[in-house]
This record gives C-alpha cells, sequence and structure tokens, in this order.
C-alpha cells in the first residue's frame, strides 16, 4: 500500500463517521454502542475474545502484539430498527469503527481506535394536536423535541507481554462531541422555538489482562474506571420565532426571525458534571477444541456513577444506569497457508444477551440476538474481508412493544510493513 493511499484511508475514516438511531436513543445520554449488537465487521460480536485469528482481538489491546505487522482496520455498517406494534422504523448507515495499529517486536504495540460511544439521535412529536378557539378563530398547537449528535470516542493503547503466559493492555478513552436539541412548539403555523448545545468532554481508563495458562484454554479479562467524569458546556439560545422555518436563529429570507440575532445578548454558557462516570468489567474463556475451531464465553457489566442536574433537558429523565450481556459463540479458522478458497474463509455465530436497568419506574430493557460472520483473508501478510449480520428482538418492561433490531457490517482489515529499517551505505 503507498503512503498517499494510507493516509488517504486515515482521512475519510475521521471524516465519515455518523450516528445512529434507535428507541433507547430517548432514554437519558442515549445507547451506548458498546452494548448494542455488533462490534465490527471483523471481530463480530467479540469484544475482548480473539475470534477472527486464534491470539488477535482488534477491540483489546493485550492481544495487539501477536501481530506480525501494522493493521489497518475500517467497518462501515448499516441498521434497522422496527417497532413491531407501530410498523415504525428507523434506518441509518456509516463508519463504525477505525483502528489503527502496528506491534513490535512481538512484545508491546502501539495504535488507536476511534468510534462512536453513544447515539443521542432522537425525534419526538406530541402525537395530539390541541385546537382551540378564540377570536372567532380556531388555533392549533403542536410541540416537540429533537437532539442531534452524540459522544465520540478516540482510544490511545498499548500493550506489553510480560512473559509467555500474562499479558497487559491499556487504553486512555478520549470522550468528545456535541449535541443541539431543540423544543419546539407550532402556533398556527408559526414556529417558536427554543435551543441548546451541549459540548462533552471526559476520560476513562481501561486495562485489559491476557492469561494463557493452558494450551487449550485462554483467558481474557477487562476493567474500566473513570479518570475524568463525563462534563458539558450547555450553551442556552434565545426563544424565538423562527419565521424562515430553517430551524435556526439568523437572518435568512423570506422572513426575518424574531427577535433579530443581534438584538439579544450574548447566549450564557454553563459547565455541568458528572454527568457519566462509568465503572465496568468483562471477562472471557475461549477454549480450543481443535486446529481450527474454538468456543468463548464473554460476559461484562457497566455501572454508571451519574449524578443528576437541572441544566441539561432530556426527552425521556429515565436513563441507563447499567448494564450486562453475556455473549456465546463458536470460531472455526481459515488455514494461513493453504492454496483452496474455502481453506481462506474465517466463519463466527453467536448468541447475545444484553440487559440494561433504568433508574427510575425498575423499568429493564432486555435484547436477546444472534450473529453470524464471515471473514476471507488473502495474500501473504493474511489481509481480511469481513462481513457481519446481526438480528435481535428487544423488549421494555413497562411499554408493551417490542422492537426489532438488524444490523450488518462490512470492513476490510489491511496488513502492511509500515516501518523498515533503511540499509546502511
Amino acid at each position: 500500500m503507498s503512503l498517499k493511499n494510507k493516509y488517504l484511508l486515515l482521512a475519510l475514516a475521521f471524516v465519515s463517521i455518523c450516528y445512529s438511531q434507535g428507541m433507547l436513543n430517548g432514554y437519558g445520554l442515549g445507547h451506548y454502542y458498546r452494548y448494542q449488537g455488533l462490534n465490527n465487521a471483523i471481530d463480530g460480536i467479540s469484544w475482548i475474545t480473539p475470534s477472527n485469528s486464534n491470539d488477535v482481538c482488534l477491540s483489546n489491546p493485550s492481544t495487539w502484539h501477536n501481530l506480525d505487522y501494522t493493521h489497518l482496520s475500517i467497518s462501515y455498517g448499516g441498521s434497522e430498527n422496527v417497532l413491531q406494534k407501530t410498523d415504525a422504523a428507523n434506518g441509518y448507515s456509516g463508519l463504525t469503527n477505525v483502528v489503527w495499529l502496528t506491534p513490535i517486536k512481538k512484545i508491546s504495540s502501539i495504535g488507536f481506535v476511534i468510534e462512536p460511544y453513544t447515539d443521542q439521535r432522537v425525534n419526538i412529536v406530541d402525537p395530539d394536536t390541541s385546537y382551540f378557539d378564540a377570536f372567532d378563530t380556531t388555533y392549533n398547537l403542536l410541540r416537540g423535541w429533537n437532539r442531534y449528535g452524540g459522544i465520540m470516542s478516540i482510544k490511545l493503547g498499548s500493550s506489553f507481554k510480560v512473559n509467555e503466559k500474562i499479558s497487559f493492555g491499556l487504553f486512555n478513552n478520549i470522550l468528545f462531541g456535541s449535541a443541539r436539541t431543540t423544543e419546539s412548539i407550532f402556533f398556527d403555523g408559526s414556529s417558536i422555538l427554543k435551543t441548546s448545545r451541549l459540548n462533552y468532554d471526559g476520560l476513562i481508563n481501561e486495562l485489559f489482562v491476557s492469561l494463557d495458562l493452558f494450551d487449550d484454554i485462554k483467558f481474557y479479562s477487562h476493567y474500566s474506571h473513570t479518570l475524568r467524569p463525563l462534563s458539558a458546556i450547555v450553551q442556552e439560545k434565545y426563544l424565538f420565532d423562527d419565521t424562515n422555518q430553517n430551524g435556526f436563529h439568523d437572518y435568512s429570507v423570506p422572513g426575518l426571525d424574531f427577535p433579530m440575532p443581534d438584538s439579544v445578548s450574548t447566549d450564557q454558557k454553563i459547565e455541568v458534571g458528572d454527568l457519566h462516570s462509568p465503572t465496568s468489567f468483562s471477562f472471557s474463556i475461549l477454549r480450543y477444541y481443535k486446529t481450527r475451531l474454538s468456543g468463548l464465553i464473554e460476559f461484562g457489566n457497566m455501572i454508571d456513577n451519574w449524578k443528576s442536574n437541572s441544566y441539561i433537558k432530556l426527552p425521556n429523565e429515565n436513563r441507563i444506569s447499567s448494564s450486562k450481556y453475556l455473549k456465546m459463540g463458536l470460531t472455526t479458522y481459515p488455514k494461513n497457508y493453504s492454496i483452496k478458497l474455502l481453506d481462506k474463509i474465517l466463519i463466527n455465530a453467536g448468541l447475545i444477551f444484553y440487559e440494561h436497568k433504568l433508574d427510575k419506574k425498575n423499568m429493564n430493557v432486555r435484547e436477546l440476538g444472534y450473529s453470524i460472520s464471515l471473514g476471507f483473508k488473502f495474500k501473504p501478510l493474511q489481509n481480511q474481508i469481513g462481513l457481519s449480520y446481526y438480528h435481535g428482538s428487544r423488549s421494555y418492561s413497562n411499554i408493551d412493544e417490542r422492537e426489532s433490531v438488524k444490523q450488518i457490517q462490512l470492513g476490510v482489515s489491511l496488513a502492511d510493513i509500515w516501518y523498515v529499517k533503511r540499509r546502511q551505505k
């Protein structure tokens, strides 16, 4: 791969990541990507357990040094959420995961991951339009609330191999992003809007451990601790009449918004903290049954030690306070040096169970799904193309509704020698 193409792929990854939609987006800070469906197209449902090769998981830095070459992996996905009773559907697509990593002499590694952390996009419209009569005229009133954006994550990672049995990995997870909320009242054709903007900032440390204590059994664990709880700068905008119907307080024609933007004072900015302060752990067991077959069991739990505040308005005051998951899967590995086409195909299939607890009304959200992933390795450096599919059913304890979740992801992992020693003259 030429140097120009490498930087082009990296630039494309940074500018193209987009957000998704789903019913859980309306609870608190939105739906956490780590606890929904697929992880990425290469790893499939696995988060800390190797599934695309015998000893490497792109999401677990404690396994990175087992690679022979530098890797760049990009996953692109599409998803659809359907409410089964109302047949309401939301669909989206975009880049879901980007990983760049390089091993160092088979004992350590460095790399980074960029991916969405939460999705906050939601659009709520009051199903009932109010009508009332005044001055011999009938007026109608319709209320709406929408939020765009979300929180992104950049993880700076490294690993170190202590000996043949123990390896450690570390992530510095930098949270950032912004969201824009709009409260609206449509009064007899006139749009009255109140907008606000939030800019997020936070830092989470993550520790990974890989244990190779037996020939056919390996153990993987993960622990994360919040170093700097998620905070936000809240900028409240002034109420205005959106005369030109474009959703912004500006001078665009036709019509001029009232009051005009230059006739109000500067917006006040308020900093709020402790919006999200998670502590989580995960543990998994990988068992090899044959040279090319393995099975995994992986489970984890997250508790959010957040504090409520009155400055941030949420579409639903209920929010996710804890999440846990259980995953079970089987993987068949390809033969690295075989020339047969079928010997180059990797197959990964598994079952997933998620449970989210909300902090009010003793409400639980449960999701059961299955996943199947196919991978094809090519060229001597073992490049890989992966295709993963997930289908799940989500239920809400206090709501008589079920949500169908479908995801599909396509990814490519490219290996190359990025650092070559210059020959001495």
